[in-house]
């Protein structure tokens, strides 16, 4: 049920990222299922149709369980309505190219994005995600040996759950962890 939903989503996303727009990789563990409004915070939405949405690995790890939305949708009986989502993007509901306009320059070793928000959504997308996922792809590569480490981990193509995609997932982020640190000096 998971992956035909992922697959479903990709079609629906045009096989982008919900927040950055990159390419999403071949493999289950490149592409995580991300919770719009987080599990911890949401829990009655953990496996709402409207709630769930594909995610690059860099934007799921970086949002993580972060609550960009506004307390007033806690203890909600139902999902809130797409009106209800002004201080936030939220990528099922709102149209990204509506939000956000960004320019990707990309050669054959390196790739440069540049966000900026058009609207408050967008705006705090950029602020809260987007140019901490713009810094770090610069960081990335900049570093060579960064670099090809972790494009050889997302080449992978891992059995979902498997023991060998919690290592690869770890590692990854541990080297995405690093470059973001390197990125706030």
């Amino acid at each position: 049920v998971k992956g035909a939903f992922r697959r479903y989503i990709e079609e629906d996303q045009k096989n982008r990222c919900c927040y950055c727009r990159r390419w999403l990789n071949n493999s289950g563990y490149s592409k995580p299922i991300e919770h719009i409004l987080p599990r911890e915070s949401y829990e009655q939405y953990s496996f709402h149709f409207w709630n769930l949405s594909v995610a690059c690995v860099d934007c799921n790890s970086l949002k993580s369980d972060k609550d960009w939305a506004s307390p007033t949708k806690q203890n909600l009986q139902g999902y809130p309505l797409p009106s209800a989502f002004t201080e936030m993007f939220h990528p099922r509901f709102h149209r990204f190219d509506d939000h956000v306009r960004f320019i990707r320059v990309q050669t054959n070793d390196h790739s440069i994005t540049l966000y900026r928000g058009i609207t408050p959504q967008g705006q705090k997308l950029c602020e809260d995600l987007l140019t901490t996922i713009a810094g770090k792809e610069l960081i990335v590569n900049a570093n060579a040996a960064l670099k090809s480490s972790m494009e050889t981990i997302e080449r992978f193509d891992v059995k979902e759950g498997s023991d060998l995609e919690v290592a690869l997932r770890s590692l990854h982020g541990a080297l995405s962890d690093r470059a973001i640190e390197l990125l706030k000096r």
